[in-house]
């Protein structure tokens, strides 16, 4: 349990800096989010395809995987509130 909340919480610090990033190079910004996203996408497909295999040891680090990107969904969506108010 401590393990999958460190994944959230280094997820929410990677959104963060990826954020930042694609925030200073303004021509890239574009590519940068779209490959963000395909990145994401594509470990929600491991997740949810995998997942019903259900094999051993293979099972939690797709756990953690998605627990990853679960944090970085929600730093985006904070930082997004952030710059809205």
């Amino acid at each position: 349990m401590l393990v999958r909340l460190i994944c959230f919480f280094l997820g929410f610090l990677l959104s963060s800096i990826f954020d930042t990033t694609i925030a200073e190079f303004s021509e890239w910004s574009i590519l940068g989010a779209s490959l963000g996203v395909a990145g994401l996408e594509t470990i929600s497909k491991l997740y949810y395809t995998l997942i019903m295999k259900k094999k051993g040891w293979k099972v939690e680090i797709l756990n953690l995987l998605n627990d990853l990107k679960l944090g970085v969904i929600y730093g985006l969506i904070v930082d997004a509130f952030k710059l809205g108010s």
